[in-house]
């Protein structure tokens, strides 16, 4: 956890110059031993309860964006039981896979869908495969369309979503713009957590200098619609935005 004070920090900011709530006093009429008693126990636990809320409304509010696959998911849930060691919320986006979201809520985090009403059919890694194309570039289209298909389809609501929770700052799997998305659009500081090795050199992936501009000719438009849509550039086209990384990276390891 050698980096996560850095997320605590950018949380916490947005409350450095922010005075606590103001707790109201009501006015106790002295009257009767009875009655003062009972006015003193009522503005006491108005009090507590407002301390409580204002304790609550002091909690940095962290959203956390991810997908559905063991290796991406595991080296998340350290990371979250440690920042609701420190008192932040987690609020959690996954798709509608029980087993991840249990493991979520072990960890503490509280688990959001990326869809109004949750519906039990919704595949991320299912978005735009059958878009276009000609059926030539079936494979390649699976592995370059999804994340930015996906984008838009559930972007609006967890923009919507995030505004809701108030939330502080973002933290996103780099593989899918869906966290990049929030955090630019409502103005948040964000953070991409790389929980695996890495791609390397995108030369290393696309060799053949024809499959690298297919690739790109394959995502163009779905940038360009969520420019339009959301008011982001995602620079879709850059060979390195095949990874949405954000100017603060933390790479997970292992001790083994």
């Amino acid at each position: 956890f050698g980096s996560s004070p850095r997320i605590i920090a950018l949380a916490k900011n947005t409350f450095a110059n922010r005075p606590p709530p103001a707790l109201r006093h009501p006015r106790v009429a002295m009257g009767r031993a009875g009655a003062f008693a009972e006015h003193s126990q009522q503005s006491q636990q108005q009090q507590q309860q407002e301390v409580g809320e204002a304790t609550k409304e002091r909690e940095p509010i962290v959203a956390l964006f991810n997908i559905p696959l063991v290796g991406h998911m595991n080296p998340t849930f350290p990371l979250v039981m440690e920042l609701v060691r420190r008192g932040c919320r987690v609020h959690y986006f996954l798709p509608p896979n029980e087993d991840f979201r249990s493991a979520a809520r072990t960890a503490g985090a509280n688990v959001e869908s990326y869809l109004e009403g949750d519906p039990v059919d919704f595949d991320m890694e299912a978005c735009g495969a059958q878009d276009g194309g000609d059926g030539s570039d079936t494979a390649l289209r699976e592995l370059m369309v999804w994340p930015l298909a996906s984008t838009l389809l559930v972007g609006d609501y967890i923009i919507a979503r995030c505004r809701d929770l108030r939330v502080q700052v973002v933290l996103y799997n780099p593989g899918t713009p869906h966290g990049l998305i929030v955090a630019e659009r409502l103005g948040l500081p964000w953070v991409s957590l790389v929980t695996f090795l890495g791609l390397g050199s995108v030369a290393d992936l696309f060799p053949d200098p024809q499959i690298l501009e297919v690739a790109k000719a394959i995502r163009r438009p779905y940038g360009q619609v969520i420019k339009e849509t959301f008011g982001v550039d995602l620079h879709d086209q850059r060979i390195s935005r095949f990874m949405h990384l954000a100017r603060l990276n933390l790479v997970t390891t292992s001790e083994d």
